[in-house]
């Protein structure tokens, strides 16, 4: 089952969104080229494997999870750290070990490991195995075992024993997909990588999720924004389809706000509240007061 952490991730959208947005909205704006970084927004929906490798989301997640910077070791002083925080608990950890990167959340009796996995970057012809909003959206593949387990784990990830290793990162890990050697996916097959390690304080689920959602509609800006550019039609804010060429009527509901200037669809429309019971006004997420759209 899903720990109350990774529901929190997954609990940001709003019915009528794509899924795919939780994987949009760990797209590094900063860290991949423009280009690039349009022809991954632009493929949305549909298209998880152009979204987002697993450096990328655990560079987004880390500040989003945790209450405050965190502190940062490396080789055995990480596996220490990372074992003494999840045994102390009320922590987040970044792992990056070898070619993955992972996200253990500690708290409660058990962790949640929260990542995506991808074979290689962004805008590359690799194939992204398991996008985070897979990775949040799955019961059956949820990492969950105990803190004392998953402590043990992180003491012995670089073991110099190849089976133990495999075990480790089994343990609080999909990214090597499990199995005899699931370690490989971390080493490719070149022995024992180097380890980095990230401990902060975990933040509430409150607000976590709002600093999520800033993200989800920080990438629905975007994503409108590219297709606003490609077509001369009106975007919907909130599930991004793209207007028709007929005009809105009382019927479709597309509406604007007049405050914040988000348009919706006649769908999303049809879903905002009332200002009062007869009215053709809506109330935008903003607060204001939107009007019918051409």
């Amino acid at each position: 089952m899903p720990g109350r952490y990774t529901t929190a991730v997954r609990g940001v959208l709003r019915p009528r969104e794509e899924i795919e947005l939780l994987s949009l909205c760990t797209v590094d704006p900063d860290g991949m080229d423009a280009d690039i970084r349009n022809d991954v927004l632009s493929s949305y929906p549909g298209h998880p494997d152009a979204y987002t490798a697993c450096h990328n989301i655990g560079a987004i997640l880390f500040p989003i999870l945790s209450s405050s910077g965190g502190v940062t070791s490396e080789g055995a002083l990480g596996a220490a750290a990372a074992a003494a925080a999840i045994r102390l608990g009320n922590r987040v950890i970044r792992v990056d070990y070898g070619f993955h990167t992972f996200t253990i959340v500690a708290d409660g009796d058990s962790i949640e490991a929260i990542e995506g996995w991808a074979g290689s970057a962004p805008g590359s012809d690799g194939v992204i195995v398991f996008p985070l909003h897979e990775c949040v959206d799955s019961d059956g593949d949820y990492i969950r075992p105990t803190r004392a387990d998953a402590a043990t784990a992180m003491e012995r990830i670089l073991d110099a024993n190849y089976a133990t290793r495999n075990t480790s990162v089994n343990t609080v890990s999909r990214g090597g997909r499990g199995g005899e050697d699931g370690i490989q996916a971390f080493e490719g097959e070149s022995g024992v990588k180097h380890l980095r390690v990230t401990v902060g304080p975990l933040d509430t689920t409150v607000n976590i999720g709002q600093k999520m959602r800033a993200r989800v509609d920080i990438t629905k800006d975007w994503v409108r924004g590219i297709r606003a550019a490609a077509t001369p039609r009106i975007v919907c804010w909130e599930c991004l389809k793209i207007h028709g060429t007929a005009d809105s009527s009382f019927i479709g509901r597309w509406h604007r706000c007049r405050a914040c200037a988000r348009t919706y669809c006649n769908q999303c429309g049809c879903g905002l509240e009332r200002p009062v019971t007869v009215t053709r006004e809506r109330t935008c997420a903003c607060g204001g007061r939107t009007q019918l759209v051409n």
